[in-house]
């Protein structure tokens, strides 16, 4: 029964220290404290502690396709025994500094060290890593890394201004081309009409984003009223990239309008007076043009003569122009 008593005993003190040691790490942090049996009959057993080394002030890069790599030096226990892992954090470059969700491809406890966040949201970013020990165990945070930004996504057309013949005198759809950069590798791409949301989709390709986050893109578009409109692809990663462009539909022709015009026989010089006006929302007028008795078009300039001129007038978008 003695015996028993002093193995009890022992039991005890072992476990105050142990706990000693377990109050330690927690003011301190990274502090690991263990307890081991004894391998020989009759032995107490032992108790040590070691720490968490603090984290490496890890090495950023941005990629194309929204995604950031990161790497750091390896990071041990006090005794050189290696660590289990590491955790990245994403932080806001700016004001208030808040801590972010990390994304696929660096979430969890990585086990090497580097990994890539992939569909990095727009912004400025600073990241760190925190060396991890089992599931409880951590070291001091590393310092963070220089900003690294990641720019916003832009569409853009190769024209921005459509007129009736785009659209097949009214009888079919009108197609733009254009060029897609920023979005997430390989990123899913819808097309939407004035709002992103609500929008009327739009038929397009391509479905995905290469791996670099472009896209040579071709969109189908429905004749929509005249005025200017906007065009938005919209991704579908969890944080999705969005850009816009503008295009400006006009169909109505320019009426054009001539004073000072009559059937009279004249004997003297005839001023005629020219003008057009395009609609509201058009693109404006380009030029005037006329014909004199079925002649060649000529620009606008005064005529003068005795006879009778047969006067044609011809007003010219300004969106056919290079056409």
């Amino acid at each position: 029964m003695h015996g028993t008593r002093l193995f009890t005993a022992r039991r005890r003190r072992l476990a105050t220290a142990l706990a000693v040691l377990l109050v330690a790490g927690g003011f301190v942090g990274g502090v690991i404290a263990y307890f081991s049996g004894a391998a020989a009959a009759g032995s107490a057993g032992g108790a040590a502690g070691t720490s968490v080394n603090p984290g490496a002030t890890p090495s950023s890069n941005a990629n194309a396709g929204r995604s950031v790599t990161l790497t750091w030096p390896a990071v041990t226990l006090a005794n050189g025994q290696p660590v289990g892992g590491y955790l990245v954090t994403r932080y806001e470059a700016d004001s208030p500094y808040a801590p972010q969700l990390i994304q696929t491809g660096c979430s969890g406890t990585i086990t090497a060290l580097t990994c890539t966040e992939y569909a990095v949201p727009f912004g400025s970013w600073q990241y760190t890593v925190t060396p991890v020990i089992g599931d409880n165990w951590r070291g001091l945070e590393s310092l963070k890394t220089g900003a690294v930004t990641i720019g916003a996504a832009a569409l853009t057309l190769d024209r921005t201004v459509l007129n009736l013949a785009d659209f097949g005198g009214g009888f079919s759809n009108a197609t733009l081309t254009g060029s897609l950069t920023g979005f997430a590798s390989n990123e899913g791409i819808g097309f939407k009409l004035d709002d992103p949301s609500s929008g009327a989709s739009l038929a397009g390709s391509p479905a995905t984003a290469n791996g670099s986050g472009n896209a040579s893109v071709s969109i189908t578009l429905p004749r929509p009223s005249d005025g200017s409109h906007s065009v938005y692809a919209v991704g579908n990663a969890a944080y999705p990239a969005q850009a816009s462009a503008s295009v400006l539909v006009d169909t109505a022709a320019p009426t054009s309008s001539a004073t000072g015009n009559d059937t009279a026989w004249h004997t003297s010089d005839v001023t005629v007076s020219l003008s057009a006006v395009d609609a509201l929302l058009g693109s404006g007028v380009q030029k005037l043009e006329y014909r004199v008795d079925g002649g060649s078009l000529h620009t606008l300039r005064e005529q003068v003569g005795r006879f009778p001129w047969e006067i044609a007038l011809f007003a010219v978008e300004e969106s056919l122009t290079g056409i």
